[in-house]
């Protein structure tokens, strides 16, 4: 509905790229690619702004998701070290002392592994 407003009532760029935020904040890749094409096919005279905006979008959600890996990833091999050291007869209150982690936080390093995460 709110596509078909923006198409018979007619669209500036703000709102063109708050719509293609909200689908795809809200939906799935595929879901989002078809708007994109149904939208620049109702709106071919914004259909170079469309495109710009959702490749930005695009990009932008890509270099978000891989830095959020990068940061798991440094904290589960973080984990994995702390867990090395402790199996290897560390002291826990050194680690504890040294790492800032919590009471609860040590305790999670006793757990095993996730099968997904070995």
């Amino acid at each position: 509905q709110l596509v078909l407003l923006l198409v018979t009532e007619g669209a500036n760029g703000r709102q063109i790229t708050a719509l293609l935020n909200y689908i795809l904040l809200t939906g799935d890749e595929a879901r989002f690619k078809a708007f994109i094409s149904e939208l620049t096919r109702r709106m071919p005279h914004h259909r170079e702004r469309i495109m710009t905006i959702a490749e930005r979008i695009h990009n932008d959600g890509w270099l978000l998701g891989r830095e959020r890996g990068r940061k798991e990833g440094k904290v589960e091999g973080e984990r994995s070290l702390l867990r090395l050291l402790l199996q290897n007869g560390a002291d826990p209150e050194w680690i504890q002392r040294y790492t800032g982690l919590s009471a609860e936080q040590m305790q999670a390093l006793d757990q095993p592994l996730p099968e997904s995460k070995r």
